[in-house]
């Protein structure tokens, strides 16, 4: 009987650090789709509740009745912060202060930003651009706090691991003597990125 093949050691292992930032971002991934899910669950919770007419359509126009456009906005936002505390497991009540400051950090808006800008717009806020604004909201605000902190380990003794990882998986030439702690860390994210697309890429033709 022929020997099994070992399983190739993944080069991450012999670097720890290296191996936390992978995990926090894997992580912050899953943070992140949860709350894009969220976005788009609370619109339509909305939209079926108040805007869907007895014929089982969409009419936006509804939203220029001032008390159906309150009641919209109102189950937004509450939905926003009934899953924050979802997310958190967290005993505080929905109108509790410190729901609206938690709910801002990690959803990227407040409710009261949120309302503003549905009211705003009334009958045109429709899902295209409800998205569009928060995908700003997630790319501007969310995913660098998110980035950042998965990366908030690493100290000046940790670039040469760095490096090193990057020279074992991806031929980098990176000088430790010509590059920061910080650019290292880009570089590695960057790596990380490209790794995430091209994965992407290869299952979308599979």
């Amino acid at each position: 009987m022929a020997d099994k093949k070992e399983k190739p050691k993944d080069p991450m292992d012999k670097y720890k650090s290296v191996k936390t930032h992978k995990k926090q971002l894997d992580e912050t991934q899953k943070i992140l789709d949860t709350v894009r899910f969220y976005h788009r669950k609370h619109f339509d919770s909305a939209s079926e509740k108040y805007l869907m007419g007895k014929d089982g359509q969409i009419d936006m126009k509804r939203l220029d009745d001032g008390k159906i456009l309150d009641q919209f906005t109102q189950h937004i936002t509450k939905g926003y912060k009934t899953s924050t505390l979802e997310q958190l497991k967290s005993s505080l009540k929905e109108d509790s202060p410190l729901v609206d400051i938690i709910t801002e950090t990690l959803q990227g808006i407040s409710p009261e930003e949120l309302a503003k800008n549905i009211k705003e717009h009334k009958s045109d806020y429709n899902f295209q651009l409800h998205n569009q604004y928060m995908e700003q909201v997630m790319r501007g605000r969310v995913e660098p706090k998110l980035t950042g902190a998965a990366s908030s380990h690493f100290n000046d003794e940790n670039k040469k691991d760095i490096i090193a990882y990057l020279k074992e998986v991806n031929h980098a030439k990176l000088d430790p003597s010509k590059i920061t702690t910080e650019n290292a860390i880009k570089e590695l994210e960057k790596y990380h990125t490209l790794q995430k697309e091209k994965k992407a890429t290869q299952k979308k033709y599979q």
